[in-house]
């Protein structure tokens, strides 16, 4: 059976503009893993019977900053990773806006440092999103995220800048990427599986240019795979 993904985003001109070249790299980028690779940009006229004609959602810059948890798109969103669905967000956290998103898919947006270079490096697991995946460098706009601790997550990719602090600001605390010389790795992408279904959330992708990064461009092929359990 073909294997279909559908690519959910925001085509409004802004900071994050998916139609000024980041649409061509991502559907590039994950038609080479699913059969076919549509894209929407009206992610709340979904229902539950929409998702579940794809096989992988892949959610980027989906504006979900004020949506209600009653929302149908929202609530299908949930049903759907639920009952095994799988599902990527990338770059904007924003299903984190609601509570119960954030409880879902492992955390929330907070901030970001000024666009930078940062050094990127696999986290120290065994996972297999992680074969063959090399340390790299990629001028990006990383996230400040609280991260959800009752969720078991698996770190896939940290920051190494010699950033990053714990700080007990705010509801669950986070890792302040702004911190120089921290030593700490902050936590940049991870997977886990939620119900039946499997979610991984990845910070880089601002704009184009993170997305014609090879080693990422590699990483995320790898990330579709595994959602569709290919690994």
């Amino acid at each position: 059976m073909k294997k279909r993904a559908l690519i959910c985003s925001d085509f409004e001109p802004g900071f994050h503009y998916f139609l000024n070249g980041t649409q061509d790299e991502m559907v590039h980028i994950f038609n080479e893993v699913f059969d076919s690779v549509h894209v929407t940009d009206d992610f709340f006229s979904k229902t539950i019977a929409d998702f579940t004609k794809y096989d992988c959602l892949i959610l980027y810059n989906v504006p979900l900053f004020g949506a209600k948890r009653s929302d149908n798109a929202f609530t299908g969103l949930i049903d759907y990773v639920v009952n095994g669905g799988s599902i990527i967000v990338i770059h904007i956290i924003s299903p984190g806006a609601i509570d119960e998103g954030a409880q879902v898919f492992g955390g929330r947006f907070r901030m970001h440092p000024p666009y930078n270079r940062y050094r990127i490096e696999p986290a120290d697991v065994s996972h297999p999103i992680l074969e063959g995946i090399e340390p790299f460098e990629i001028d990006d706009e990383l996230h400040q995220l609280y991260t959800e601790e009752f969720i078991e997550k698996t770190i896939l990719l940290n920051c190494v800048n010699d950033d990053g602090r714990i700080c007990a600001r705010g509801p669950i605390p986070h890792q302040d990427i702004y911190a120089k010389n921290g030593g700490i790795k902050v936590p940049i992408a991870w997977c886990h599986e939620f119900g039946k279904g499997r979610i991984i959330y990845t910070c880089p992708g601002h704009n184009a240019e993170s997305f014609k990064n090879p080693e990422y461009r590699r990483f995320l092929k790898r990330c579709g795979k595994w959602l569709l359990r290919k690994l």
